[in-house]
């Protein structure tokens, strides 16, 4: 697999492609140490984790290269070596590991994302790719409240966040939540979006309507409504930052 890479970076200066190399060793090492004699499943996923990097490499232009970004480049791939096997994962450490051999990613790039991915599930990595496809958008979201006669107010479930299709009210609120925790999305309920039909998907959502229907059957909710609290979430800088390098 290092003759991959040098391969890959035969135009480019030998003192690269032989930090990469040694990188790579390590990378290697690691996981031989961590799985033994198990490969017959995981050499597969290393050869197109290798080809990603390869790829991604070699799309630099070559008046862009520079020395890696050792405190991005070691971390990345010591990291990566527990996650390649799943896609997500092998597409955000490939592009963070070409990253810091591109002077144009520097104002960008941060250790911080080596973390970041380490701390993603892969539901939360969908959600960041989503994100990425329009980078300043503010992204509807709710949260479900009773409120009753008094104006109290009693929530049901916090950051449903909807995309395309209906799906359960805490199906993307611990991605959010974890999101937020990196600081790479923030959300706001003090103000919403003002677009007519910014909240529709919403008002109609399913999941929604059998909440009010299962509370109109209970004998208390005689003086009870279920709402909605509208607000908008958001990239940070530094999320916008970790799509524009690992996304």
């Amino acid at each position: 697999l290092p003759q991959i890479i040098n391969q890959a970076l035969a135009p480019l200066a030998t003192t690269i492609g032989t930090t990469l190399s040694h990188g790579w060793e390590g990378l290697t090492l690691g996981i031989d140490l961590w799985y033994g004699k198990k490969k017959l499943d995981y050499q597969k996923n290393l050869e197109l984790y290798a080809k990603q990097i390869q790829d991604s490499i070699s799309e630099i232009p070559e008046n862009e290269l520079q020395e890696p970004k050792m405190n991005i480049l070691g971390p990345a791939l010591d990291a990566s070596k527990f996650y390649f096997e799943e896609e997500q994962y092998r597409d955000m450490f490939s592009k963070l590991v070409a990253g810091s051999f591109d002077k144009r990613c520097n104002s960008a790039i941060h250790p911080f994302f080596v973390e970041a991915i380490k701390q993603m599930k892969p539901l939360d990595a969908e959600l960041m790719v989503y994100f990425s496809k329009t980078p300043e958008k503010f992204y509807p979201i709710v949260n479900h409240f009773l409120r009753d006669k008094d104006n109290s107010i009693e929530y049901l479930d916090k950051l449903v966040f909807l995309i395309d299709e209906p799906v359960s009210p805490k199906y993307y609120s611990a991605s959010i939540t974890n999101l937020i925790r990196l600081g790479l999305i923030d959300v706001s309920f003090t103000s919403w979006l003002k677009s007519v039909n910014a909240y529709l998907l919403y008002e109609m959502d399913p999941h929604l309507a059998l909440i009010k229907e299962e509370i109109s059957h209970n004998s208390e909710s005689d003086n009870l409504s279920v709402e909605l609290e509208k607000g908008f979430l958001f990239l940070t800088p530094l999320g916008k930052d970790f799509v524009s390098i690992c996304i």
